[in-house]
């Protein structure tokens, strides 16, 4: 069910990996008060963790959920934590234009050494090949863009200082808009940063970016907003 407040948009959040709600509190009040539907990922909420057979279950359910929302008529974003956004872009590449824009908060796409079941598993659901020695998930956001390269425009992988699973020094991700700021607050980066303002606002005002501009990929889009810096 959409709430009615929702008026700019929806924005599902796609949990990371065994959070508790609560840490997704503040990013969903402010969301609403910018006018936006802010509802978490019931079927992946407390189930990325698990075991690698459960994965084939909760990326269609996943999708489901995706699609029901789009089937209000109000445009649907993403905004994916660690994990979550893993499973986040695969959806994209599944999905396309339905996904009006997916925002990346410190997504660990190099730090597959750390998950590889869960790498593996969902590379075989992308229909990806998978390489033994592989530790990164980099081929799912290249078969993204592949598929269709005016999507570099809907995808913002933000980083922050001090995340040890999805470091800025990392390069970010090649190809799509990318963001690197300092939070607000240095306690457990990885988790702080969805309730990090600066963060939030980054997340919608470029939800709410009408276009982008050219070459804006080759930027740091946190510097593009004054109240961000």
């Amino acid at each position: 069910r959409v709430p009615v407040r929702a008026t700019k948009g929806i924005a599902i959040i796609a949990t990371g990996f065994m959070s508790h709600r609560r840490i997704y509190q503040p990013m969903q009040r402010y969301m609403r008060n910018h006018a936006y539907s802010a509802p978490v990922a019931e079927s992946l909420f407390n189930r990325i963790g698990l075991t690698v057979p459960d994965i084939s279950r909760v990326v269609p359910a996943f999708e489901e959920e995706i699609l029901s929302y789009c089937r209000t008529g109000i445009p649907v974003s993403i905004v994916a934590h660690s994990l979550g956004g893993i499973i986040a872009t695969a959806e994209l590449a599944r999905l396309g234009a339905k996904i009006h824009r997916l925002v990346l908060l410190g997504v660990p796409f190099h730090s597959g050494h750390v998950f590889p079941s869960l790498v593996k598993a969902v590379m075989r659901l992308c229909g990806l090949r998978i390489s033994p020695l592989s530790e990164s998930l980099m081929p799912i956001v290249d078969m993204v863009i592949d598929q269709d390269p005016e999507i570099i425009g809907r995808i913002l992988y933000v980083s922050v200082t001090g995340d040890p699973l999805a470091p800025p020094e990392a390069g970010g991700l090649p190809g799509v808009l990318n963001a690197t700021h300092t939070p607000t607050e240095r306690r457990n980066t990885h988790t702080g940063i969805v309730f990090d303002r600066r963060t939030l606002t980054l997340a919608r005002r470029f939800i709410e970016l009408e276009s982008i501009e050219p070459g804006v990929a080759e930027r740091n889009l946190a510097t593009q907003f004054p109240e961000i810096r």
